[in-house]
């Protein structure tokens, strides 16, 4: 009984917490799927092409390793080299890119 006890407790105290992936809080992705996990190769924004991953600007174009992309619809400054991108959409006009801890909004690249 005491350990049913001590079990419930620790399900209860992990619920507390928000549950993360790549430091993003899921919390704030509840309807949403994951659709990938890929790495951020590069950017392109007014027509240049640049190495690395500097945050979003509105329409700046994140391009992973595989050659696809998303199109930035917030503007967040970041810089990593070459870090993970997590896609969660609920719709293809609803979609939410996580790196490391920040969470932005995107839209299919076209």
């Amino acid at each position: 009984m005491i350990r049913n006890i001590l079990c419930g407790a620790a399900i209860l105290a992990l619920a507390a917490q928000p549950v993360r992936a790549a430091g993003c809080d899921l919390s704030r992705l509840v309807g949403y799927t994951l659709v990938f996990n890929k790495v951020i190769d590069s950017y392109i924004e007014e027509g240049q092409h640049h190495q690395g991953f500097e945050g979003c600007n509105r329409d700046r174009v994140l391009v992973f390793t595989d050659g696809t992309g998303v199109r930035c619809a917030d503007t967040f400054l970041h810089h990593d080299d070459r870090p993970h991108g997590f896609l969660f959409a609920r719709s293809n006009s609803d979609m939410m890119l996580c790196v490391d801890d920040d969470l932005y909004k995107v839209a299919p690249a076209n």
